[in-house]
């Protein structure tokens, strides 16, 4: 059989424990009774010069990685764009209107479309109005996220004015 194999030696540690004093005696910790100056400076390990207390030896200090600013750019710029494609199809669907009058179904076809973009807006503004909340709350510019709140924000505000002028013209 071969010898165990022992793990080796980082290279800014010595092969072997120097304890300024020799060697410690039975139950008594290296450095225990002794003042830190008399070679020592305060807060280093007797047995390892050079680490800090509180360092594991041979393990590199762990520091939390740098975070970019592009992660709430990502969430900001999902948010425009969903909020940017709403609004084309709000303006779509009003340049089409006449279009839409003209048609066979007349003013049924324009209302039930106009209905179903209605539907779909509140949703779509509604999503990009909650993204741009979160991507503002995030590292990264804030530029795009206050965009998509503008465009969603006023979005919403159109739709909920629109249906409720709608519910009252019902009435009249």
């Amino acid at each position: 059989m071969s010898e165990p194999q022992q793990p080796p030696v980082p290279p800014h540690l010595p092969a072997t424990p120097q304890h300024p004093t020799g060697q410690p005696g039975a139950g008594q910790q290296p450095g225990a009774g002794q003042q830190p100056g008399a070679g020592q400076q305060p807060g280093q390990h007797p047995q390892y010069p050079g680490q800090m207390q509180g360092q594991h030896p041979g393990y590199p200090v762990q520091t939390p990685a740098p975070r970019s600013g592009r992660e709430g750019r990502g969430l900001g710029l999902i948010a425009v764009l969903i909020a940017g494609a709403t609004f084309a199809l709000n303006l779509l669907v009003s340049l089409l209107a006449p279009l839409l009058y003209s048609s066979a179904g007349g003013f049924e076809t324009f209302n039930a479309v106009s209905g179903v973009v209605a539907v779909v807006s509140f949703l779509a503004y509604a999503a990009a109005l909650v993204l741009g909340l979160l991507a503002v709350k995030r590292a990264g510019s804030p530029l795009l996220a206050g965009v998509a709140i503008g465009i969603a924000g006023a979005g919403l505000l159109g739709l909920v004015v629109n249906f409720v002028a709608s519910f009252f013209y019902r009435f009249m």
